[in-house]
């Protein structure tokens, strides 16, 4: 049986912490197709206390972290907009990956959106695992490009979605 996390509603004092949580597993998934100063500027962009200040307090959105013992090993969001969510920063430290923590974040995700939602998410094409890991909960690459607000067409990304229909 797999043991059960303790994930909750991301608050302004995790910020910090998930900010390292991001460079930490961003520099381990993207620094090989990307190169590790591209990442680095990325991450200095994208996750910024201000963005992330702005993320917690948008209206219908989902930010998750996952603990363990006090320490935030994972973290995922989901923004709502009427019937379709964009699933963003589905990240697991990489010392706590293939535990079951992203199937229980993804299962809680899940349950938080409304029926019949349409969920997209962008992901780097040689990222296999998370690619299959997306399958798994019922995603279906749509092709190339991307479902962010964030600009980079410099990089290849896949879009996926998984659309409930019950």
């Amino acid at each position: 049986m797999a043991k059960t996390y303790y994930i909750r509603q991301a608050t302004r004092e995790d910020i910090p912490h998930i900010q390292e949580l991001l460079k930490i597993t961003w520099h381990k998934s993207y620094d090989l197709p990307l190169g590790k100063e591209r990442v680095t500027e990325l991450t200095k962009q994208w996750h910024t206390t201000e963005r992330l200040e702005k993320d917690l307090n948008k209206d219908h959105c989902k930010f998750l972290v996952c603990e363990e013992n006090g320490e935030i090993i994972a973290t995922s969001f989901l923004n709502h907009q009427e019937n379709t969510a964009i699933l963003g920063r589905m990240y697991i430290h990489p010392n706590h990956q293939n535990k079951g923590i992203g199937s229980q974040l993804m299962e809680k995700i899940l349950a938080s959106k409304a029926k019949g939602t349409c969920i997209s998410l962008t992901v780097e094409p040689q990222n296999t695992s998370a690619i299959e890991f997306y399958k798994k909960f019922g995603f279906k690459i749509e092709g190339q490009g991307s479902c962010s607000e964030d600009p980079h067409e410099d990089i290849p990304t896949l879009i996926m979605k998984r659309i409930e229909t019950d």
